[in-house]
């Protein structure tokens, strides 16, 4: 279990960095890359938390009202991740929670989302729906990354299932 979510965290990792591969050189993001994944693993947290057990270590994430221009520092731990696009729905940026999509609105992007680790035993919400995030809009199991929680207030998470409701990493 802990390596599952060391590999989901380094390639929501990668998808918040390949963003930037065109405004740095390759020995840069490489680089960047490599210090990222080694901060953010479930391993790493782990040690740096006294009493922490790994197998206590689960992913949460929490969608902020931030657009990518609005953040000039990185989080105190963990990894903020932006770019995404949500289709099937919309998202209520004053509420934070997810609303049926827009007339004529195929993909609306994100507002940034702070991915961190945290040590519990009782499991993640169950009101939350669990939406599943594609590199590319056709979804497949060879595009598929993870999955992040998403708040919805108005309908149970199995209504936005129904509807398909994912996160892409691309549109094109």
């Amino acid at each position: 279990m802990g390596k599952v979510i060391a590999v989901l965290l380094i390639l929501f990792v990668l998808a918040s960095l390949l963003k930037h591969i065109a405004h740095i050189g390759k020995s840069e993001f490489t680089k960047e890359i490599r210090h990222r994944a080694a901060c953010c693993t479930p391993q790493e947290v782990t040690r740096q938390h006294k009493g922490w057990s790994l197998d206590c270590v689960i992913l949460q994430n929490l969608v902020t009202r931030f657009n990518r221009e609005d953040i000039h520092d990185p989080p105190p731990e963990g990894v903020y991740i932006y770019g995404l696009f949500l289709e099937g729905a919309s998202w209520d940026r004053k509420q934070g929670r997810l609303m049926e999509s827009r007339p004529k609105v195929l993909y609306e992007p994100m507002p940034v989302v702070y991915l961190y680790a945290v040590n519990t035993t009782s499991g993640k919400d169950p009101n939350l729906y669990e939406c599943p995030m594609y590199r590319k809009p056709k979804r497949t199991d060879a595009t598929y990354i993870g999955s992040i929680d998403l708040e919805t207030t108005d309908y149970l998470p199995s209504h936005w299932t129904l509807r398909g409701v994912a996160l892409l990493c691309d549109i094109k």
